[in-house]
């Protein structure tokens, strides 16, 4: 079992179940025998018995408020309707309009909730799931925003509930039953039962008032429900888009610009309401932005580390609810929206390392032949656009196969090491460099001119030398290397001038010249 449809929301199942937004609430009621006049009020039931139906939340409430010493946990709540007009026991707690439906199905009516409201009996009706079961969470909340958006909730809603809400006489009809009823009774007994007739009078009055305060409390839970229901779309709207942003958006700037145009919509007073995002160093507002006392603020965590956070004000003094201004419902959404968000940074940062991982040499941290391609590509296409020349450089790190067998591959792959560490020092950052091979190394260099070729080879010669002369190691760190230089109007691939490049790198070991060849 991975879902249970309709659960009500106790502190108690809370600590077991995750739930999604609630889509039904509900109020407790006090049913008493008509007869006994006792009881009108919660306090009054500090001495009766109690009635409630085992494991519901009538039973969890009047445990935890302890509201009698007397508390009776029936299997059903028929069987408690049966014993409260069987005259056992004094009283049963149960949900009011399911209590009602109940009584006419069985054809009780002896039985009938009092008046009075129990404020915190309230039954919020979600959708529960095994706790930590966040994938299946968010899925169910995203299916709620859809049924209440779409309309097919509120169908359900009216073919279900409408029926328990009307089901009770309107002071018209119980003003008629009087009339048909009494008016020839009166005519009869006028004379002889005048007393009678005025008791039974009065009755009937209290009754009629009784009706009519039973249907209003009924109209006022109804449009509360169909106001809260009201809140709970915008809530469930507010993160279908953020959801859907952040399945579509491809950086995080995008998604938190989304975000805090989301979130005003769905809180309760919109039109004064701002947020902002906090997130590495930056900040995201709503237009135009004005921070006040009245704020609900969640962290951002990435990793389990703060990062950020998500912040919601309100610009205008409002009445206390839950929290200063805020609902309960918006702590929760919140605390939602900056969970989506981290999950939605999180992902992007492990996308970029697995794009950086890619593209660069685990060893030496230079691009890969991978990396390499991809923006030399790019720059040579720029290059041609703007008629601009280019250096490719194309290197290999001298007797590598010796220094591998004389002093171990540990000390081959420091010397690739080191020769990268030169190379970052001779070339500028705008400059590509990479490393395509075993000891091979190519460099793109960015708006030069045939003239500097000879300056390039006397500098490359002279870094070496001096970086051997200082380190003082056994063998000579050394490269050969040819160089290629390209004109946009003699195109070629970027694979064409490595091709050049490396066979004129060859040639000069071939030859064994101290200079390079150069080639346009």
């Amino acid at each position: 079992m991975q879902v249970l449809p309709l659960v009500g929301r106790t502190p108690e199942r809370e600590a077991i179940y995750d739930f999604t937004f609630k889509y039904l609430s509900l109020h407790g009621a006090i049913f008493v025998r008509k007869s006994d006049t006792r009881i009108e009020t919660v306090n009054d039931l500090a001495d009766k018995e109690i009635i409630v139906m085992q494991g519901d939340n009538a039973e969890e409430y009047a445990r935890r408020e302890r509201i009698s010493s007397h508390i009776i946990a029936v299997e059903t709540y028929e069987k408690a309707m049966k014993l409260l007009e069987s005259g056992e026991h004094d009283a049963v707690i149960a949900q009011r309009l399911m209590g009602l439906q109940l009584l006419k199905n069985m054809g009780i009516s002896e039985i009938v909730p009092i008046e009075h409201r129990l404020d915190k009996f309230k039954q919020e009706f979600s959708i529960a799931v095994r706790e930590g079961d966040k994938e299946l969470l968010a899925l169910l909340n995203e299916g709620l925003s859809i049924v209440m958006t779409d309309g097919s909730f509120e169908r359900l809603y009216e073919k279900w509930f409408i029926p328990i809400l009307g089901h009770q006489l309107s002071s018209k009809d119980v003003l008629r039953y009087v009339l048909i009823i009494g008016i020839p009774f009166i005519l009869l007994t006028l004379l002889s039962f005048t007393f009678v007739l005025r008791a039974q009078v009065k009755r009937k009055t209290k009754g009629l008032h009784k009706e009519i305060i039973e249907r209003k409390q009924t109209e006022a839970e109804k449009e509360t429900l169909i106001h809260n229901m009201g809140e709970r779309v915008k809530e469930l709207q507010c993160l279908y888009s953020i959801a859907k942003s952040i399945r579509t958006r491809e950086t995080v700037k995008e998604i938190c610009m989304d975000i805090v145009a989301l979130i005003p919509p769905g809180w309760h007073y919109p039109d004064i309401t701002r947020a902002k995002i906090r997130f590495n160093g930056q900040e995201y507002v709503t237009e135009p932005f004005e921070e006040t006392e009245w704020r609900q603020t969640s962290d951002i965590l990435i990793k389990g580390k703060r990062n950020g956070s998500v912040e919601v004000y309100y610009i205008e003094k409002r009445p206390e609810l839950d929290e200063g201004p805020f609902l309960l419902e918006e702590r929760n959404l919140i605390d939602g929206i900056s969970q989506a968000l981290s999950e939605a940074i999180e992902l992007n940062q492990a996308e970029e390392e697995l794009r950086s991982m890619s593209l660069t040499d685990d060893l030496t941290g230079l691009y890969n032949r991978r990396g390499f391609m991809t923006l030399a590509d790019q720059q040579l296409k720029i290059a041609n656009r703007l008629k601009k020349g280019v250096l490719i450089l194309y290197a290999d790190l001298n007797n590598m196969k010796h220094i591998n067998d004389r002093y171990g591959h540990k000390e081959g792959d420091l010397a690739l090491i080191e020769t990268a560490n030169i190379l970052n020092k001779i070339f500028r950052k705008s400059d590509i460099i990479a490393r395509i091979g075993g000891d091979e190394f190519v460099v793109y260099l960015v708006e030069n001119s045939d003239k500097s070729v000879e300056m390039l080879d006397e500098r490359f010669q002279d870094y070496f030398e001096d970086y051997s002369a200082k380190r003082g190691r056994n063998y000579k760190l050394s490269t050969s290397f040819g160089i290629v230089h390209y004109e946009d109007k003699c195109p070629h691939s970027i694979d064409e001038l490595l091709d050049q490049a490396d066979k004129m790198m060859y040639e000069k070991k071939r030859l064994g010249k101290s200079k390079h060849k150069s080639q346009s």
